[in-house]
């Protein structure tokens, strides 16, 4: 077994030993702290789970796994679980008898950055969340405010679906409502009416109608594409981000899936390597290579193996690793031959830990895509991937201001 392969295998040993201890607490918690929220605020019934799960393509967010107490009456929803790069905080549906919310909205204010606003389009009562939002525009009138009218079809007419192309284009209160029902245009035009006054800029309004296949109406998920782009408006852009996946992998729905969790993976590495944490006596690049490893292979439904971790250092290939290395100067780099303990040192920067670690994870989906479709394993498509994703690292640090300095990743 080479070096490198060697290095993978103790890094995906620890990984599994220490599961349950720092190293994967680590991961969580540095992602979490650098990861935005965005805090769902509305009416029990409103859309909020719905939307969850198909921002985050995770069904089981609608039956509520995934998300986790935050305080008694409110939950958070992190995506993806390991290594979250966005979360989303639910607090309990406001206007239900006997609930105060007071101590609530506290919390959420003073964790949240964005806020998505959910009313069912049908529901014309919306005083407590109207009065809610005010009281927290006043305090934060900079906040990003979205606000996704949902449940469209409840006001169609009979034996009408969706239109054939998103009809709501733009943020204006009378966009794109010519030629909509009576009762769908006057609902819509009456839930705008609330916000007049509002501190701060206007919020976007996105009417969205999310159901089930079963229920008839095509596509399922109407206004998920406008919803996307809304929030990358407001400055979530990571949604986005998670669909590029490579032309290596679009045959491939596990690695689309998966590159949120590699995303995560590269920037709790790019923060550890600038802040150094104790992680069970093993350097914060190794840890998280292992973890990523780990959490990839699980979700191919397979397991890593010596004889996998050699055959995936093979195809990558020691040269094309170095050579790489040389070519973005990473000088700690060349220094790993012949000794592999030596990249737990933390020697590199943040930016590059982090490339290196999203280079081995995009190309690690293509080894295991192979291996799980029963494939001969391509080396030229593997150190492709690893050579793209590397570039692509590279790419998003020079084109974001700031993340040249050590606390920064590319991502």
């Amino acid at each position: 077994m080479s070096w490198v392969g060697s290095l993978f295998w103790n890094a995906v040993e620890e990984a599994a030993t220490q599961a349950d201890l720092s190293s994967e607490d680590a991961a969580r918690g540095i992602t979490a702290a650098m990861a935005p929220i965005i805090w769902l605020l509305g009416k029990t019934g409103s859309g909020k789970t719905s939307i969850v799960a198909q921002l985050t393509d995770d069904e089981s967010a609608l039956i509520g796994k995934g998300f986790s107490p935050c305080t008694a009456c409110s939950r958070i929803y992190d995506w993806p679980s390991e290594a979250p790069v966005l979360r989303f905080l639910d607090t309990r549906g406001l206007g239900e008898p006997g609930y105060d919310p007071a101590a609530d909205m506290a919390f959420a204010e003073s964790q949240a950055h964005f806020l998505l606003v959910t009313m069912k389009v049908e529901d014309p009562n919306q005083q407590e969340v109207i009065a809610a939002l005010k009281k927290v525009r006043l305090r934060h009138p900079e906040w990003p405010t979205l606000v996704a009218q949902t449940g469209l079809h409840a006001l169609y007419p009979r034996d009408v679906t969706h239109p054939t192309e998103y009809p709501y284009a733009g943020t204006d209160a009378d966009y794109g409502i010519a030629g909509l029902s009576s009762d769908l245009s006057s609902a819509l035009r009456h839930q705008r009416r609330q916000f007049e006054g509002l501190k701060g800029p206007p919020p976007i309004f996105v009417p969205i109608d999310f159901t089930r296949p079963e229920d008839g109406y095509a596509p399922s998920a109407f206004g998920l594409e406008a919803l996307k782009d809304a929030l990358e408006k407001a400055g979530v852009s990571v949604l986005r981000e998670a669909e590029q996946a490579y032309a290596d992998s679009l045959h491939d729905d596990i690695a689309g899936k998966a590159h949120p969790l590699i995303l995560g993976y590269a920037a709790a590495t790019g923060a550890s390597g600038a802040f150094p944490i104790p992680i069970v006596g093993v350097g914060g690049l190794v840890a998280f290579i292992g973890l990523m490893l780990r959490s990839l292979a699980d979700r191919y439904q397979l397991a890593w193996n010596r004889a996998r971790l050699s055959e995936f250092a093979a195809a990558l290939g020691v040269s094309a690793l170095l050579g790489i290395g040389v070519r973005y100067g990473f000088r700690e780099l060349v220094k790993l031959v012949p000794i592999a303990g030596a990249f737990a040192g933390g020697a590199l920067n943040a930016v590059a830990a982090s490339a290196l670690v999203y280079a081995i994870g995009r190309a690690a989906c293509v080894y295991l895509g192979e291996v799980r479709k029963g494939e001969a394993i391509s080396t030229e498509d593997i150190q492709r991937a690893f050579k793209r994703a590397l570039d692509d690292a590279f790419d998003r640090s020079r084109a974001k201001p700031g993340t040249s300095t050590p606390a920064k990743s590319p991502f």
